[in-house]
């Protein structure tokens, strides 16, 4: 209202610390200089001193312990079989939850030449679950990356679905969109809520819970009844998988589709490769 003023004291400290990415590299047979990485963030909250009960650490077992541990067993898969023809990279963030800023500083200071990083594949908080009949793509998908995605779970007997929240802008929250913004195509594939047994109503539920009592929380921690039967059929036959033999064993290049605001920054790049 005219007239009315607004006073605010506002009381904050800056720390500084020194943090690392983590990285692993198995190089190709034919293109090594050709790379697809698959990702995902190492790093939690720390600790949250005024939560009731003595387990004050962010244990962080879904979000993101479960995206370590898919990248690592990639890793291992990838090492027992005979070297791709491009090579395949296995990164780990540091900071995602403060902001995206490891990812970020390998976006503006890459290992390899962006315009020869085939794509990105990003795990974030995908946690346990029964088998499902689909998968999630925040943000829909951008990039062709989605047509591989689409083509590996046909294969599967499963279907990519539509964002189930796009009002809360997960495309822009994880680790993929800062490798996005400078033209790389990158994908953080979710959680399918399809369940074979139960439906899309038992998947809600199983997000909802998550959600409500978990994430963010340091009760998110390892349980022994977790079912991985979900997260083993993601790995095995899908984008952690299947999707990356074939990117690695291709000359193709995925782009941006028409009309996506990252186009124009790997266009530009396509011409210097």
């Amino acid at each position: 209202m005219p007239g009315e003023t607004l006073t605010v004291h506002a009381h904050f400290t800056i720390a500084h610390l020194n943090t690392r990415n983590v990285a692993g590299i198995i190089p190709g047979s034919e293109h090594p200089n050709d790379v697809l990485i698959y990702s995902a963030h190492w790093d939690h909250l720390g600790v949250k001193p005024d939560v009731a009960g003595p387990d004050k650490i962010y244990n962080g077992a879904v979000d993101n312990g479960m995206g370590v541990s898919s990248v690592l067993e990639l890793a291992e898969k990838f090492h027992s079989k005979p070297a791709p023809k491009r090579s395949v990279a296995f990164l780990f963030w540091t900071m995602e939850e403060q902001g995206l800023l490891g990812s970020q500083f390998f976006a503006e200071h890459p290992f390899w030449q962006r315009n020869h990083i085939v794509g990105v594949i990003n795990t974030d908080a995908n946690g346990p679950r029964p088998v499902a009949r689909n998968m999630s793509l925040p943000g829909n998908g951008q990039s062709q990356l989605k047509d591989y995605l689409t083509a590996v779970l046909k294969a599967q007997g499963r279907v990519l679905s539509p964002d189930p929240e796009p009002e809360k802008g997960g495309f822009f929250r994880s680790d993929h969109f800062s490798l996005a913004r400078t033209g790389i195509p990158a994908i953080s594939p979710g959680d399918g809520d399809d369940l074979v047994v139960g439906g899309k109503a038992a998947g809600k539920a199983l997000s909802d819970d998550y959600t409500s009592h978990r994430y963010h929380q340091p009760s998110d921690e390892w349980r022994g009844d977790w079912d991985l039967s979900g997260p083993v059929q993601d790995l095995d036959a899908l984008y952690l998988y299947a999707m990356g033999v074939t990117l690695s064993n291709s000359v193709d290049w995925p782009g941006w589709y028409e009309g996506s605001e990252f186009k124009a920054a790997r266009d530009a790049t396509v011409a210097d490769r």
